[in-house]
């Protein structure tokens, strides 16, 4: 073989090369991709980017499976906060719709369920069956305080609209019933007695509509904002701070 065949087939195996590492690299963007949330579509939020070590929080093989759901959540619950690199670094955690690895949300009611929750049923017909997420936040005690959000949007704007303004009338009515509720999921670690649970809130304005809870550890509350248009989001958690981050972290993000 000469000289000159010699460079041409060292050419044709380099090309041959680079084109094997370029699909294999596509290949593995592809995989990478598969499963995530798409981004934001007719007003509906996603899940925030999401550290490596954070990609299985909240998820599950098959939506309607309660016993995965609840395993799924007892793992967010107890995974300390040096576990999440996002929260660690910016004091507040990606946002967490319980989902597939399809990023097929699972039922609000059937999730809520699983965990020993429930919603209004004015606020659900409302909110979170498109999206809702759980997150939480890094107080400078370092401990984790919990959040969830419930996207109102809707592929229909006006009913998007009609949602928003309905709203503050729907959370006035759950108020009274909010630690009862969601204790399960703003307050996971706290144990509650019936009477604790029964505790009557006196919910107030002020940055945000607040009440103030009794703890057997001590006091705590319950905040929440109605944010409306572009965010069209009911955010609930147990500080004034954490829900002002979620708001802060989705307004970044929209």
């Amino acid at each position: 073989m000469n000289k000159k065949k010699i460079i041409i087939a060292l050419v044709a195996v380099s090309l041959i090369v680079v084109v094997a590492v370029l699909a294999l690299l596509l290949y593995k963007s592809n995989q990478n991709g598969a499963g995530k949330t798409p981004g934001k579509e007719n007003g509906i939020l996603p899940n925030l980017p999401e550290e490596i070590s954070e990609i299985t929080t909240l998820r599950v093989d098959d939506i309607n499976n309660t016993t995965q759901a609840k395993n799924s959540y007892d793992d967010y619950v107890s995974r300390n906060f040096e576990e999440f690199p996002y929260l660690e670094k910016n004091g507040i955690s990606d946002a967490f719709a319980p989902s597939d690895r399809n990023a097929n949300l699972i039922p609000l009611e059937k999730f809520f369920g699983s965990v020993g929750a429930s919603v209004n049923q004015k606020v659900k017909s409302i909110a979170g069956m498109n999206y809702y997420a759980l997150f939480s936040c890094l107080n400078e005690n370092k401990q984790k305080e919990y959040g969830i959000v419930f996207d109102m949007s809707e592929a229909d704007l006006s009913k998007t609209k009609e949602n928003v303004a309905n709203a503050n009338e729907y959370m006035r009515q759950w108020e009274p019933f909010l630690l009862k509720d969601l204790h399960t999921i703003l307050f996971p670690q706290a144990g509650f007695d019936e009477n604790s649970l029964n505790q009557k809130l006196v919910f107030k304005d002020g940055k945000y509509r607040y009440a103030d809870i009794d703890l057997s550890s001590g006091k705590s509350s319950i905040n929440y904002k109605i944010a409306g248009s572009p965010l069209n989001l009911i955010v609930v958690s147990t500080s004034p701070k954490c829900v002002e981050k979620a708001i802060f972290l989705f307004e970044g993000f929209d």
